[in-house]
């Protein structure tokens, strides 16, 4: 049934997409644009969304909501999105443990159908960034789960996607205190936000003057924290 399902999602996907843009394209194309959604169905379990397209939750607490990193160390969410041009883009946060934004990031990549090298593709560009702030404590959250388990795994990946996983097991290493880790896509959504948006405005950055659009996204993640007393 959840094959099922994805497969209608994929198809679903490409005709309502090629229908909006006004264009036509041969079989084989449609059916390639279908895949790819199939893949990113997937890998981000996108089921309960077309269920119910136009529901979103409103209960905020822990295990839905964004947490902010311990005192003194810093995170960094990032997310993958593929562009109706075929472009991966990638969209970064990076934030203090109060909820405050440092800063936000767009990157983009020249199309890939790997929904996985996608989501590598963010994981690679967060490292970069990271290192030329000079950072060192810094948490790395992913919605990509697969992604996520290769860094922590000891076998070698032997992929296209396995060199960014050794990059990032480098950093790792030489930065001790610092971490990957997977979360929902829920948990996610300020970076999925900023992924969508890097369509209109890739590779840029903000620091510390975040963009308007973006801001209440990063505001109701920091809405959901609970104040920590200076005397814990």
């Amino acid at each position: 049934m959840e094959k099922i399902t994805a497969i209608t999602y994929g198809i679903w996907y490409a005709r309502n997409m090629l229908v909006f843009q006004n264009k036509y394209l041969p079989p084989q194309d449609i059916g390639s644009t279908a895949l790819n959604q199939i893949q990113e169905y997937q890998l981000h379990g996108f089921e309960q969304q077309i269920q119910n397209p136009c529901v979103r939750t409103k209960v905020c607490n822990n295990d839905i909501s964004w947490s902010p990193p311990p005192r003194g160390t810093l995170k960094i969410n990032v997310d993958a999105h593929l562009s109706s041009d075929g472009h991966w883009l990638t969209g970064m946060v990076l934030r203090r443990s109060d909820g405050s934004a440092i800063g936000v990031a767009t990157r983009a990549h020249k199309g890939n159908a790997d929904v996985i090298t996608g989501e590598a593709f963010g994981l690679m560009d967060a490292i970069e960034w990271i290192e030329r702030m000079g950072e060192r404590k810094v948490i790395f959250e992913l919605d990509a789960q697969i992604v996520v388990n290769a860094v922590k795994e000891k076998s070698v990946i032997r992929r296209s996607w396995g060199c960014i996983t050794r990059r990032c097991k480098t950093f790792l290493q030489n930065n001790p205190n610092s971490s990957i880790e997977w979360v929902p896509r829920v948990k996610n959504r300020t970076a999925h936000e900023i992924a969508i948006w890097a369509e209109s405005e890739p590779n840029k950055e903000w620091i510390d003057n975040i963009p308007p659009c973006i801001l209440p996204f990063i505001q109701k993640d920091k809405g959901n924290i609970t104040p920590v007393s200076v005397f814990d």
